[in-house]
């Protein structure tokens, strides 16, 4: 194995565009400091003891070429190479993370590749559509950290139970839209992927409180799940995941219709290390839930909240004052919404990247206004549906982002050539711009967008 990470070392130095004196160590590395060593890692990248190796080969080489080497690697080499050198740290991040596979070519291709280079990386494997079978499952490289499972309707509950018990230590789990997966099953997974960090349960819709509660139970080191679509969630298995997934990180309930405050609030008081929170389309969720989770989840950083009806400026106030790093905010379909809520935004939040207030009807030109002046990051905004807006909040977003990429005007009537020019002028990033049902805005100026690469509908 060693002798085709030296192998793979030389041939990209020898597409590379390096100095020589970088060259000359790739070979003194594949000669002289390797030739009797299989894994001698110390000796061919560092050796501090010694005043005269005091500046490592390894430094020289650049971060692509360390994953190259990387991805060759079983774990236990890695951890080695690790504790060498800490640019493996950086490397290992960039080492081919996730690959993608759709048919059974490429799948033979996959195990024929890791058969021959047994140690070589794979953090993620993804396999979509009905080419596989419980069968295959048992046949992934054995390294694997991380598994997505998606729409593969001839994978059964039996070649599921059966790869927890062949892959014990897997991290991350995603099983989207999978029909046939039960609480029954969800706990067999659960007593055997103890260490689980990340599941993805997306449309599993037979999944109810019962198999999440065991799962709290049994995985307790859990950072990320998504419960989008399961409908019969309730707050009864929010409440069991805040007593024991207290370092839960990132959590999507969106369309959990039953879910509600007191879910919510559980969760703020146990799980102050919330980054992301979907709550999209869960109705019953008021401000209640919002100045819960602002007090206790400071650090959170995306929250979407569409279409919570009952969702209105008191809320977002609270979240604002109390939610400084807050980075993505979907805000469509919360009618209530005025410009308060976007000045407090803008005074506390001024990092804001990502802020989607489709159909917030009430927003107008004041808020627009003040969140250009504080929040100079933004990238994109979606104004679709908001028929207040008109060109002077459009001047003042030309004038203030300019980093921003995407911008959503769609059915907003009052815009005009003015507004949109401004735009095209002094946003130099603006990338995706929806004009459609804009009827102000003339086809001439839609052409100097497409001129200047800004793609507009």
């Amino acid at each position: 194995m060693f002798k085709n990470i030296i192998k793979t070392f030389n041939e990209t130095f020898q597409h590379s565009k390096f100095p020589k004196e970088t060259k000359t160590t790739s070979t003194q590395l594949s000669g002289k400091t390797c030739r009797n060593s299989r894994f001698q890692l110390t000796n061919l990248f560092n050796n501090k003891n010694k005043k005269e190796n005091r500046h490592s080969p390894i430094d020289k080489l650049p971060p692509e070429m360390l994953s190259k080497i990387i991805e060759y690697l079983g774990e236990n080499d890695r951890k080695s190479a690790q504790r060498v050198d800490r640019k493996f740290f950086a490397a290992e991040a960039l080492a081919p993370a996730h690959k993608t596979i759709e048919n059974r070519e490429q799948f033979e291709k996959l195990l024929q590749d890791f058969q021959e280079n047994s140690g070589k990386l794979l953090h993620t494997l993804e396999i979509k559509g009905d080419n596989f079978t419980d069968d295959d499952l048992q046949r992934l490289p054995k390294n694997l950290k991380n598994l997505k499972i998606n729409v593969c309707r001839n994978i059964t509950s039996k070649g599921l139970i059966a790869l927890s018990e062949n892959y014990p230590h897997l991290k991350g789990f995603d099983l989207i839209d999978c029909k046939i997966i039960t609480d029954e099953n969800l706990i067999a997974l659960s007593k055997k992927w103890t260490t689980l960090e990340r599941l993805n349960l997306e449309r599993c819709l037979k999944i109810t409180n019962i198999g999440i509660m065991t799962l709290s139970e049994n995985c307790p080191h859990l950072k990320e799940l998504n419960l989008s679509h399961c409908y019969n969630i309730t707050d009864e298995s929010l409440i069991a995941l805040s007593k024991k997934c207290k370092t839960l990180e990132r959590l999507s309930l969106e369309w959990c219709l039953k879910i509600t405050n007191t879910g919510i609030i559980a969760l703020s008081e146990n799980c102050p290390h919330l980054k992301e929170l979907n709550l999209s389309y869960c109705k019953k969720i008021t401000d209640e839930s919002l100045i819960a989770l602002s007090k206790k989840c400071k650090t959170l950083g995306r929250l979407n909240l569409e279409d919570c009806s009952k969702i209105t400026n008191t809320g977002i106030i609270a979240l604002s004052e109390n939610c400084p790093h807050l980075k993505e905010l979907t805000l469509n379909y919360c009618k209530n919404i005025t410009d308060e809520s976007l000045i407090a935004l803008s005074k506390k939040c001024k990092t804001l990247e990502r802020l989607n207030l489709e159909f917030c009807s009430e927003i107008t030109n004041t808020g627009i206004i003040a969140l250009s002046k504080k929040c100079k990051t933004l990238k994109s905004l979606n104004l679709a549906c908001c028929p207040k807006i008109t060109d002077k909040g459009i001047i003042a977003l030309s004038k203030q982002c300019k980093t921003l990429e995407s911008l959503d005007l769609a059915w907003c009537p009052k815009i005009t050539d003015k507004g949109v020019i401004a735009l095209s002028e002094k946003c130099p990033r603006l990338k995706k711009l929806n004009l459609s049902f804009c009827k102000n805005v003339t086809n001439e100026t839609r052409r100097i967008l497409e001129k200047k690469g800004i793609s507009c509908r």
